[in-house]
């Protein structure tokens, strides 16, 4: 799944969440839309039943 920000990737497989940080040209500094995309991310995650690693 592609997210509105390529700051922060997201792949399931197999029930098994990742989210990656890509932003390293801030040095993964995690801004305020970059937060609101994890916490989105997360909770989607936890509704679906995956696994977030």
């Amino acid at each position: 799944m592609q997210t509105e920000s390529n700051e922060v990737l997201y792949d399931v497989t197999d029930h098994i969440a990742v989210i990656t940080l890509n932003a390293s040209e801030h040095m993964n500094t995690i801004s305020g839309p970059m937060l609101n995309v994890l916490m989105r991310l997360l909770v989607r995650s936890t509704r679906m039943g995956t696994i977030v690693v």
